[in-house]
This record gives structure tokens, C-alpha cells and sequence, in this order.
């Protein structure tokens, strides 16, 4: 068998493994050239992995750079449409706005009630508007009031003069004052209707009552007027003299102004009766003047007489009656009455304290005069109304009041002379 022939060197090397290990086997390949070539073939590839390594490090800082470009991008984007968003939303609600219905108007603010004193002038100024009306009314041709309203005024001036004391002396009278108002009030006897409000001094009215529209017959209003003009007629004409005249007047002013069929939703029409109280007697609402000059005068209610003043014995006359039917139309009780009082007994203590409570220096005989007839005869009831209260009250205006009085007050010499009356024949100790 033929012996195969050795490989050769080349033959060796034809191959990579066998170069790399062939290379081993080779004798220079300790040499510094061998080594140099190593270092150089590594610092090669370190070179290629290094410049590999920082493409792919620029690579990706390029990709982040587009990445956070993009994400503004978005972000600024969703900004974009947000405010597109809001701003439609604000343009939808102006429009919605422009559409909406308009609310109405506030309500009128009412002009605030003008002062308790001015409003008794006002509602006598209102009730000779009415009169003028009325009669102009009842002249016309073919009226229904033609013929009826001076009949009516009549009758009711005839009938309050004929009130009296005694047991049933006032029942004829007082029945046919009533029949006359309950047929005008009714509207048996047309006339036109009339706004309550315009004669009162404040409207504080009630649901589910009668009458209860804005307005009453004019006819009504102003027969009513024509009875609180008698009852002041007859407290000046008859209780000066007589303060215990009074008392049948109160009572008929009593049933008057608290019956129901001639109250205006549930509101007495007591006040068109106080307006000329007021007028007469301006003491009572604690008004104060000098009477020894005009301007005082006028303010304590001195009457004139065309162009001179009345004596000072009839204007004493007058406030004496006029103080004595005040009390006796606000000391009324009610108490065993389903009806309501038209005018309790609070008011006769304010008249009573608004007096009283004067300053010395703008105290009046006047004041002394009405004192005292409101007073005199009706201490009993006021007693009964607020007991110990009432006491130190007729003490202050029977005793320390006059010791106030200048030394010409004359009247106020009367005032100490009932608490010893009072002392005397009653029992009531008011030193």
C-alpha cells in the first residue's frame, strides 16, 4: 500500500482554524512585530466597537429628541383644542344668554308711610275731596243719590244729638244711624266705589273678611265721616259742661267702629274719627304750644272765630269735652265682647303720658284743662284697666305734674284739686 505523502505547509494554513492555530505553532509569533500587529488590530476593533456604540448612542438621543418633539407637538395640540373647547362652550353660553327670557322687572319699592302726625291732616283733606265729589255727584241729573245724601246727613246728625244716658234711651237712635249705613254700605243706593286706604292712617288688612276689595261705596265713607263729625259736635257742645255725657257717645262710638259690616278687610274705620280728634284737640297726640302766642295756639288746636280767637272760657270749654269723650271712647271694655275694640285703652295712656312727660317749659293750661276731663270720671276704669300701674300714673298727673306748672297756670291748680276729691270721696290716697 503506498504510504500517503505529508501535508504541506500551505496545506496547513488553508483554513482559519487551522490558521489560528497554525499561527501558535509558528516560530515569529512572539515577535514585536506579531505583538504590534495584535495591539493594532485590537485598537481597530476597539475603534469600530467604540464608533458602533456611539452611532447607536446618537441614534437613540435622536429618537428621544423626536420623541420629546413629538410630545410637545400633542401636548400643545390637546392645549389648542381645549381652548377651542372653551371658547365654543363661552360663545354657546353668551348665545343661550341672548336667548334666555328676560326676568321681569323688581318690584315697585313702596314709598316708605310717611309720619303718623302728617296723616289725620291728609285724611281730613281727603274727606272734603269727597264730599265735594259726592254732592257734586248727588246734583247731577237723575242721580240715585239725588235727594238721599242731605236726608241721610239729617237723620244721622238728629239721631247721635239724641244720644243720652239711660237704659235702653239710645237704642231708637242707634238703630236707625246703623239702618242708614247697612243701606249704603250694601250699595242699595248706587254711588261710586271709593279707595279705603285713602282714609286711613296705616292699612293692616285681613284675608276672609268682608268687604274685602279696595274700595267702599263713597256714599258709606262719607256717612261715616258725617258720624265722627256729630260725635265731635256733640262732645264739644254737650260734655264740657257735663263730662258724664260722654259716656253714651263712647258706647254709640264703640258699636259704630268695631261692627263688621263697616270695617274694610277687618280694619276699623275708626281713623277717619281720630283725623278730626286730631284736628280739634292736638294735646291728646302729644302735640304742645304756647296759648299766650298765635303760633302756639295753632298748635294746641284755640279755635278762631272769623279772624279773632275764641275766649279762652270757650276754648277751655271745648278741650274739656273733647278730653272727657276721648276717654270715653278709649276706655271701653271689651273684654266680654266677641268684637274686636276699635281703640284700646293703650292709646288713652300714651295721650295720658305724652302729657305728662311735658317739659316745664312747654306745659299749657290747655294741657291742665284736658287732663283733667280725661281723667275726671273715668279714673275707675283706668284703675280697672292697669291696677298699681294706673295708680302711679294718676299720681304723676294729679300731683307731681302741677308742682311743674308756672305760677299763672290756673288750671293746674285744678288738677291737685281732683286727687283730693279723689282722696276724699273715693279713697284713693295719692300723696
Amino acid at each position: 500500500m503506498t504510504r500517503s505523502s505529508p501535508l504541506r505547509r500551505t496545506q496547513l494554513a488553508s483554513t482559519p482554524d487551522r490558521a489560528i492555530r497554525s499561527s501558535f505553532l509558528l516560530d515569529d509569533r512572539n515577535t514585536e512585530t506579531s505583538h504590534l500587529d495584535a495591539l493594532a488590530a485590537a485598537q481597530a476593533e476597539h475603534d469600530r466597537v467604540r464608533e458602533a456604540a456611539i452611532r447607536v448612542y446618537e441614534l437613540h438621543e435622536l429618537k428621544e429628541e423626536h420623541q420629546r418633539i413629538l410630545d410637545q407637538e400633542r401636548r400643545e395640540q390637546e392645549r389648542l383644542k381645549a381652548e377651542a373647547e372653551i371658547a365654543a362652550e363661552e360663545k354657546r353660553l353668551q348665545e343661550l344668554r341672548a336667548k334666555s327670557i328676560p326676568k321681569p322687572p323688581p318690584p315697585a319699592v313702596p314709598e316708605p308711610p310717611k309720619p303718623v302726625e302728617q296723616r289725620p291732616g291728609e285724611i281730613h283733606r281727603e274727606l272734603k275731596t269727597l264730599r265735594k265729589d259726592l254732592m257734586a255727584l248727588s246734583k247731577a241729573p237723575g242721580s240715585p243719590l239725588k235727594g238721599r245724601v242731605g236726608t241721610f246727613r239729617r237723620e244721622i246728625r238728629v239721631a247721635i244729638g239724641q244720644l243720652t244716658s239711660g237704659k235702653g234711651a239710645n237704642v231708637q237712635p242707634t238703630n236707625r244711624i246703623m239702618a242708614i249705613l247697612k243701606e249704603a254700605v250694601s250699595g242699595r243706593i248706587a254711588s261710586p266705589p271709593v279707595e279705603v286706604s285713602r282714609f286711613l292712617a296705616e292699612s293692616r288688612p285681613s284675608a276672609k273678611v268682608a268687604n274685602s276689595g279696595a274700595g267702599l261705596p263713597s256714599l258709606f265713607i262719607y256717612l261715616i265721616n258725617i258720624c265722627a263729625k256729630g260725635i265731635i259736635s256733640q262732645f264739644i257742645n254737650e260734655c264740657g259742661a257735663n263730662p258724664k255725657a260722654a259716656d253714651p257717645i263712647g258706647v254709640f262710638t264703640a258699636q259704630l267702629f268695631s261692627h263688621k259690616d263697616f270695617q274694610w278687610q277687618g280694619q276699623s274705620l275708626i281713623d277717619i274719627l281720630l283725623a278730626k280728634f286730631r284736628i280739634v284737640c292736638p294735646v291728646l297726640f302729644g302735640f304742645r304750644g304756647n296759648d299766650k302766642t298765635e303760633r302756639g295756639r295753632h298748635a294746641i288746636g284755640w279755635r278762631k272765630d272769623g279772624s279773632s280767637w275764641i275766649t279762652e272760657q270757650s276754648h277751655n270749654d271745648r278741650m274739656a269735652g273733647l278730653g272727657a269723650g276721648f276717654a270715653a271712647v278709649s276706655l271701653r271694655d271689651f273684654s266680654k265682647s266677641s268684637k274686636e275694640n276699635p281703640y284700646p285703652p293703650t292709646h288713652y295712656w300714651k295721650a295720658l303720658a305724652g302729657i305728662v312727660n311735658s317739659p316745664p317749659n312747654e306745659t299749657s293750661n290747655t294741657q291742665y284743662v284736658v287732663l283733667r276731663s280725661m281723667i275726671e270720671g273715668h279714673e275707675q276704669r283706668f284703675l280697672n284697666f292697669y291696677g298699681n300701674a294706673a295708680v302711679v300714673a294718676l299720681r304723676l298727673a294729679l300731683v307731681e305734674f302741677p308742682k311743674r306748672a308756672p305760677e299763672h297756670a290756673s288750671a293746674a291748680g285744678t288738677l291737685r284739686a281732683l286727687a283730693e276729691v279723689l282722696r276724699t270721696e273715693g279713697g284713693l290716697d295719692l300723696a
